[in-house]
């Protein structure tokens, strides 16, 4: 394996590895979809498009990444431009569920704890399987992450501020009723959350730095201390996230 790393050093933004899934998780499930460089991928929801940067990085893939966040994309784009990925990734400022895709014309389809875009929180996973599946060939392949609470005493706090999350267990019933099998699962852990958690306070903490008068500051301040102390309080002990490899068979 090489270093998962490389690709994003060459960025010179470290920071953009802002997903849960750190770059050697991305990799080690996306293996099981037999990725190379004659393979399409296109990622629901791709952030600064970490993913697509990591699979171009160690497969040598081809992708568009959508999201309808113009800093991540923008983030996105410069990243690209600037490293030998160039030429086969691309990025797209678009609501990503009414993107207009070739259809059975990718060999993964991928969207990574965003498929919140897809519905709400009893059916996002299924209907996010229903769309995504359009995009694969038939012996293609979607790879989904998804936050579930691994306890079932979940605190009401917990459930107002994050949602009525599901469990682990109806993720793969739903993957099931869709006609998809498992190939391949990973969990997040401690240190993938401390990661997520930190990569995120990190920009937040020097925008706050840099922008003492803005008139959003105490309300970002506020919000940052929200999330801080919901984070050790409760999504720590209560939440994790599951990355599904599946196909047809």
């Amino acid at each position: 394996m090489k270093d998962f790393y490389h690709a994003i050093e060459t960025t010179d933004r470290p920071y953009n590895i802002m997903g849960l899934f750190p770059p050697n998780k991305l990799a080690a499930i996306a293996q099981f979809a037999g990725l190379d460089a004659a393979s399409k991928v296109i990622e629901f929801g791709c952030g600064f498009g970490e993913a697509l940067f990591v699979w171009a990085e160690t497969f040598g893939i081809s992708g568009i990444g959508l999201d309808a966040g113009e800093d991540q994309i923008r983030g996105a784009i410069d990243a690209a431009r600037r490293s030998p990925h160039a030429g086969r990734l691309e990025y797209v400022c678009t609501d990503a569920p009414k993107y207009e895709f070739e259809i059975q014309s990718f060999d993964m389809a991928a969207c990574i704890n965003a498929t919140n875009m897809f519905g709400q929180q009893d059916v996002m996973f299924r209907n996010a399987i229903r769309h995504m599946k359009q995009a694969i060939r038939n012996d293609g392949y979607l790879l989904i992450a998804e936050p579930y609470y691994n306890k079932p005493d979940v605190p009401p706090e917990l459930i107002d501020y994050e949602g009525p999350l599901t469990i682990e267990e109806n993720l793969i019933q739903a993957m099931h009723a869709e006609g998809f099998d498992l190939v391949y699962m990973l969990h997040s852990d401690r240190a993938d959350w401390d990661r997520y958690i930190s990569s995120n306070a990190y920009l937040t903490t020097e925008w706050l730095k840099e922008n003492p008068d803005h008139p959003e500051y105490q309300q970002r301040l506020k919000g940052h201390r929200r999330w801080s102390e919901m984070y050790v309080k409760f999504r720590l002990p209560y939440q994790e996230s599951v990355a599904i490899l599946m196909t047809r068979v």
